[in-house]
């Protein structure tokens, strides 16, 4: 150089620089969508459950109602899952989450439980509601 100065610089922070490249690199490598296959030929959800999910969930509807007195599941979604046989393709991993499990969905929803009576003519489905001359739904 001209000046007769050398440039200075400190080969710690130029490793440093590199290792967090390489960190970069690979997070963003792990984080990458993987391709997958889906199997889009599946029956009907009830025909594709497996005994032991049917049965856990017919088993908590039950504890519920007999000591707590409350219906988590539509009564006929329980006796459709009692009613499960052995399926032919099963699903995998988890079949549902129940987000209504959860009291913060429920609110935030306006969901109006399966214990609840008559819940039908509280339900605002957007469709204009048949009633006679009494009131009640036809």
């Amino acid at each position: 150089m001209k000046s007769g100065h050398y440039v200075n610089f400190n080969i710690i922070w130029v490793l440093i620089a590199l290792v967090a490249l390489i960190v970069v690199w690979v997070f963003k490598s792990l984080m990458s969508a993987k391709e997958f296959e889906v199997d889009e030929d599946l029956p009907n959800f009830f025909e594709t459950i497996s005994l032991g999910q049917a049965d856990m969930i017919v088993n908590e509807e039950a504890h519920c109602k007999g000591n707590y007195g409350v219906l988590v599941n539509d009564p006929d979604t329980v006796e459709t899952l009692d009613n499960t046989e052995v399926p032919e393709k099963a699903i995998q991993g988890t079949p549902w989450y129940t987000v209504l499990s959860n009291l913060s969905y429920i609110e935030a929803f306006g969901y109006i439980g399966a214990y609840v009576e008559e819940r039908e003519k509280l339900i605002e489905d957007g469709y204009a509601d048949i009633v006679n001359e009494n009131g009640e739904m036809t």
